[in-house]
């Protein structure tokens, strides 16, 4: 009942400025109201284009009211905020729409639908990304087809979306303006389906890439790569990134150059998508988000000082670089020279209910430093499944788990017990507030130290198909 009599006061209060307003109704007036279950914070953030439009705080039921005015129509990025990583989600606003949603941080994605003035097109939007995510899920199933049959299932998805959408526009749902973003998104949803499947054939069915016909890839010749409305929205990201992969494969092919191409993790493969970002991208703010990307993946590869350097000094020398991203990269530079290269002997870690320690107390043998967060249940959960296999077929090497919440000790150590994870080799990190978010980029690495306290690699991952040979030859250094 509270939510009703919140939802229906806002709307009253909307309707009552829309009236005030009406000799400028062209200008883009519109809102935003809803409840957050679980709140992290007592605020949420929107964001434009990646540039933060407004906080808004919470109030005491947990509830929020935006009101849009004066502002440009198009993609907004709601933002709830966590210490160490947040939660996305994107909608779009109209002038006249009243957009409402409920969620619940502890299930976001699967708790958000909207409702209200504007609800129908965001729900689409929403369903839209879903249907993609479940297609990307079926690319190993559609590579197997050949090209035409495969360019025929393509084309089935596209028009069932299309007709939906068509569904919407006829019904009087959606603008005009709306309707064409959105046949652009179905368009690039069918774009990013081709080059998933060409990455596959590629790598592991070269007779079928060799006979694709002459128009599989027509759409590369008329695509926009820098798409104002789109730049931010994820369907468009996700086509640039896996067109970025594709054509970074090819320029090595082209090359001839000795390795691996198909090493998307390599020093020489992100390199050649930051150069490649750099002179593709004309949009300030896509460009900087491309090239803070592969610009961090690279200096987390990095076993040097000098490599992480490099890396800065490439982009400090960036024409219109985002000031604030040069910044994040600057502070994950001194992270990575501090945490992961070197000697960490002397590093302090904070062990369950005791006082800090030093890193050459944990060193009693060659020792697997992992990264974990308590905000990705499911990801820690796999990470200690996975660990604990390797702790009892290489008992010779202490594997260590590293929280990254600093600032959440009672959670940490509640889900220590909950998860039934060994209190002895479990530690917390220790760090400046500011540097907190950067650690997210090592969730998914694995450091090998010697007992000396000496790095040997930094570059490991659960992930990779070699880990416990990799480990194994590591030990016997």
């Amino acid at each position: 009942m509270r939510r009703i009599r919140f939802s229906l006061i806002c709307m009253v209060s909307v309707a009552l400025s829309f009236q005030a307003c009406n000799e400028a109704r062209d200008l883009f007036s519109a809102s935003v109201m809803g409840e957050i279950v679980n709140p992290q914070t007592d605020y949420i953030t929107i964001l434009k284009n990646n540039v933060v439009v407004d906080s808004v705080p919470l109030d005491g039921n947990n509830q929020f009211f935006y009101y849009f005015d004066k502002s440009r129509p198009g993609f907004y990025t709601f933002r709830h905020n966590y210490n160490t990583h947040y939660e996305t989600q994107m909608f779009y606003v109209e002038p006249g729409d009243s957009l409402q949603f409920r969620l619940n941080t502890k299930d976001f994605d699967n708790s958000l639908m909207y409702s209200g003035a504007g609800a129908a097109k965001n729900n689409f939007l929403m369903a839209l990304f879903n249907e993609n995510r479940e297609n990307g899920k079926k690319l190993l199933q559609y590579s197997a087809l050949d090209a035409s049959t495969f360019k025929a299932k393509a084309d089935s998805i596209s028009e069932n979306q299309q007709a939906r959408l068509q569904n919407l526009s006829d019904e009087g749902k959606v603008s005009n303006e709306f309707y064409d973003i959105a046949q652009t998104l179905i368009d690039f949803g069918r774009y990013d389906l081709f080059e998933r499947y060409l990455f596959i054939i590629t790598r592991f069915r070269p007779p079928v890439k060799e006979s694709l016909p002459s128009d599989f890839l027509a759409y590369r010749k008329t695509v926009n790569l820098n798409h104002e409305v789109l730049q931010t929205y994820y369907t468009y990201q996700y086509f640039l990134d896996d067109y970025l992969r594709n054509i970074t494969i090819e320029d090595c092919f082209s090359e001839n150059k000795p390795g691996n191409c198909f090493d998307l993790n390599s020093k020489d493969n992100l390199r050649r998508r930051l150069t490649i970002s750099d002179s593709l991208f004309t949009l300030k703010s896509l460009r900087s988000l491309f090239l803070t990307r592969y610009g961090a993946r690279l200096i987390v590869q990095s076993r040097a000082e000098d490599e992480v350097n490099s890396i800065v000094y490439f982009l400090k020398n960036v024409e219109n670089y985002n000031s604030t991203e040069l910044q994040d990269i600057v502070l994950l530079s001194e992270v990575q020279k501090r945490q992961f290269i070197g000697n960490v002997s002397h590093l302090l870690l904070a062990p369950y209910r005791g006082d800090n320690v030093e890193i050459e107390t944990v060193l009693t043998k060659p020792t697997v430093f992992f990264y974990w967060s308590l905000f990705y249940s499911s990801h820690h959960q796999r990470q200690h499944q996975i660990i604990a296999q390797l702790q009892e077929r290489l008992p010779y090497i202490n594997f260590v788990g590293v929280n990254i919440d600093s600032d959440h000790i009672e959670q940490w150590e509640q889900s220590l017990k909950e998860f039934g994870y060994n209190l002895r080799t479990e530690f917390q990190l220790i760090c400046p507030p500011e540097e907190r978010p950067f650690y997210r980029n090592y969730l998914n690495k694995l450091v090998f130290v010697k007992p000396s306290g000496e790095i040997v690699n930094n570059s490991l991952s659960l992930g990779d198909y070699n880990l416990e040979e990799e480990l194994i030859r590591l030990s016997k250094q």
